[in-house]
């Protein structure tokens, strides 16, 4: 399940989810979201990751942003 999908099910913006993750900004959070083949993507660091495992309760894998 991608970040962006998991997002929809739990109705969250991209302004709730940063301040969930305790991102520095939403539009962070929005580049993480944005499908692989388009430009300005952006993989979240460790830190992150360790963060969206937590929050989506393993919902979302690191794998998840690379096989989008």
């Amino acid at each position: 399940m991608t970040l962006n999908e998991w997002r929809k099910t739990k109705n969250m913006d991209f302004v709730q989810l940063a301040k969930a993750l305790d991102a520095p900004h939403s539009k962070v959070v929005a580049r993480w979201c944005i499908p692989n083949q388009k430009n300005h993507v952006v993989i979240p660091s460790r830190r992150y990751m360790d963060r969206i495992l937590k929050i989506t309760m393993g919902a979302v894998q690191p794998n998840d942003f690379y096989l989008r």
